[in-house]
């Protein structure tokens, strides 16, 4: 079928996040462009077996049938060629607990994991409240463009004892897609030095042309013998508010130590619509994904006129993957709080601020362009309006 992403769906009044957090979205004086899910309907199939689902008038505890890891394993081959057992795909219901169930199964209080910001933020805000201490990899910026620093990583690894690596793949917020000669780089080092690696590649399925998702487990038997992937279906199907991921890991005990405090702080529960959405996700989502990636980077493309032609100096890379634009201000010379101002005051727009993501992310602002092109024009046109007042 095909997908209408052009339509404006009303989400305010819908305990929405994005839209009902703040008076000001709910008025339309502000236009929230912040948290990262996208303001279009759920594929078909979804809906589907969500409505199916609801026919059934009894909603107790639900187990996940061998299904659950079949579809997964079997996303896994179809989108990203990477050959895994059912056996190695256990459940979690985000991939940010899955993040702190990772610290607290692999490291102990006061031992460090590494980080490479500007990064997702709560990464490090759970290493910190996880007690353990934050070692920061910061990436590389040459003309817009983010590489990892890896001679720092080798040196900071051994000065710290680093024991765990929390790794972003397709990066969260610059928007890389790392190649395979910089995953396995990577990779060697923290075998040379017993780091174990936890994958976010939760953004995996929203990699745009030209590039490729290459998950860092399938690289070879010994990378995949100290990494934990965590991925889920919520970012690309729009399904964070059901809270089901999961995490794919071959090395038994990495996994039954993960298993463990997942059941120690009682997160092993699933919710009944989440499963059903995550394995109708897997099993039928992939036209929906493909009308869904020219959308999104019809949006980018459009942006990236914009932007050269109203928003200098304001200046992005187009994103390898995620919806997200991780937009360079540091040519208006604002300090991180007046631009923050800035944005809400002026442009009357809610972005995330670049410095919540590590002190490499001052000057920066990320956007959230998964919305409708009436949308995203009509945050643009604001953004270039409060220019003017510079």
């Amino acid at each position: 079928m095909k997908y209408n992403f052009g339509h404006t769906i009303r989400r305010i009044g819908t305990s929405c996040s994005k839209w009902d957090s703040e008076k000001s979205y709910q008025t339309g004086e502000v236009i929230p462009m912040w948290v990262a899910d996208m303001d279009f309907p759920v594929a078909e199939p979804i809906m589907r077996s969500l409505k199916k689902r609801l026919e059934h008038p009894v909603m107790g505890y639900v187990w996940r049938d061998p299904e659950f890891a079949e579809l997964t394993t079997r996303w896994m081959k179809l989108r990203h060629g990477w050959e895994t057992d059912t056996d190695w795909v256990t459940f979690c219901p985000g991939i940010v607990p899955a993040i702190s169930a990772s610290i607290q199964a692999y490291t102990a209080p006061g031992e460090a994991v590494m980080i490479q910001s500007p990064v997702y933020y709560p990464f490090r805000n759970t290493i910190i409240s996880c007690s353990r201490k934050v070692v920061d990899n910061p990436l590389k910026l040459s003309e817009g463009h983010y590489t990892m620093d890896l001679d720092d990583m080798r040196r900071k690894i051994k000065e710290n004892d680093v024991r765990l690596l929390i790794f972003c793949n397709p990066h969260n917020p610059v928007g890389r897609v790392y190649t395979r000669g910089e995953l396995e780089e990577m990779a060697q080092i923290c075998l040379e030095n017993n780091v174990l690696i936890f994958s976010d590649e939760i953004h995996s399925d929203l990699v745009y042309k030209g590039q490729k998702h290459i998950p860092i487990a399938s690289l070879s038997s010994d990378i995949s013998n100290i990494t934990a992937t965590g991925i889920s279906p919520s970012k690309t199907f729009n399904l964070a508010g059901l809270q089901t991921s999961s995490v794919i890991c071959e090395n038994t005990e990495m996994r039954k130590a993960f298993e463990k405090v997942i059941n120690m702080n009682s997160l092993q529960f699933c919710n009944v619509f989440g499963l059903e959405a995550y394995k109708a996700a897997y099993r039928e989502g992939e036209e929906y994904l493909e009308q869904l990636l020219e959308y999104l980077e019809a949006n980018i493309r459009f942006c990236q006129k914009y932007f050269e032609h109203y928003l200098q100096p304001l200046e992005f890379k187009h994103p390898q993957g995620t919806y997200l634009l991780w937009i360079d201000c540091r040519k208006l010379g604002l300090s991180a709080k007046q631009l923050e101002e800035f944005m809400l005051k002026k442009a009357r727009l809610s972005l995330d601020s670049g410095y919540w993501f590590g002190q490499d992310g001052e000057g920066f602002m990320r956007m959230n362009i998964a919305c409708p092109r009436m949308i995203l024009e009509q945050a643009l046109e604001q953004l270039k309006d409060a220019l003017k007042t510079i």
